[in-house]
């Protein structure tokens, strides 16, 4: 969980579909729904590199937009609240590990409200975060602010009080927006990440909600409503069918006996990387 390079994942997971088939389209933009008496059977989008609309036509269109949800949804079941999405933000801060000094992983409490954080080495560098404030801005442009840097310096300098935390020693900052399902009378952080699936009148399918850690569980529910809905033929699968390695996965022994043999002449921090981020992958690079 803390040590996955999130868009690294992404990126097998799009590779690994389109072995298996998929097709996978970049740089296109949603415009709206194609229906028949009133159902969905496709959609019409819009090429951005060549500025140029096309449709895309299918037994069953679903909807994994995650915070953008509730610009797709037209029609919400009765059960179903509306929004459905409560986005909440959360960011990260680097640091050089050299500034902080930690040897290990730590969870952490905020000396302000006593949410739980994470302090990550990764490396030479140390990962810290995350916070959890309700979003109401631009959903494509979340960012690190002053506010959002102080709170998670505060608790690091409580556990580290020698640590040396000036702005200029951050290396970066980043920010997400977790898709949370709304639920009345609750914070931010005691909102539940699990995921919900509904069908619309319209025929829409929508998952949202859940996160990055559970999307195989979220990918194989859905499997599961489209099974009990009988809308294809032959698609039964076994339980937890994508419990199973990454195609492009690479034992570290594998990768040891291909450094052995054919000795390259990189950094150790490099041939390091390689293999972490790329797998097999690594042996073409």
């Amino acid at each position: 969980d803390t040590n996955v390079d999130d868009a690294r994942l992404v990126l097998e997971s799009i590779k690994e579909s389109i072995v298996n088939g998929a097709d996978a389209i970049n740089y296109v933009e949603f415009k709206s729904f194609i229906k028949e008496d009133g159902k969905i059977f496709g959609i019409k989008c819009l090429d951005l590199e060549k500025n140029i609309e096309f449709e895309i036509k299918g037994k069953q269109v679903v909807n994994a937009t995650g915070i953008w949800t509730d610009q797709i949804v037209e029609k919400y079941p009765e059960d179903i609240p509306k929004p459905v999405i409560r986005p909440t933000k959360g960011v990260h801060l680097v640091f050089p590990r050299e500034k902080i000094k930690n040897n290990n992983a730590l969870i952490m409490r905020s000396v302000d409200d006593n949410r739980g954080m994470f302090l990550v080495p990764r490396g030479n560098f140390t990962l810290i975060g995350t916070t959890d404030t309700d979003y109401k801005d631009d959903l494509d442009n979340p960012y690190c602010t002053k506010e959002d840097a102080d709170y998670i310096i505060r608790a690091v300098k409580y556990l580290f009080p020698d640590a040396d935390l000036k702005y200029d020693n951050i290396i970066s900052t980043f920010a997400g927006i977790r898709p949370l399902v709304m639920q009345k009378g609750k914070s931010e952080s005691e909102l539940s990440r699990d995921h919900l699936i509904f069908w619309s009148d319209d025929g829409l399918l929508t998952i949202t909600g859940g996160k990055l850690t559970t999307y195989r569980k979220m990918a194989e529910d859905l499997f599961k409503k489209l099974i009990k809905h009988k809308m294809f033929k032959g698609i039964k699968r076994k339980k937890n069918f994508s419990r199973q390695k990454f195609i492009i996965g690479l034992e570290k022994s594998e990768w040891q006996e291909f450094i052995e043999t054919n000795n390259p002449k990189l950094n150790q921090d490099i041939l390091d990387y390689l293999y972490q981020q790329y797998g097999h992958g690594a042996i073409k690079i």
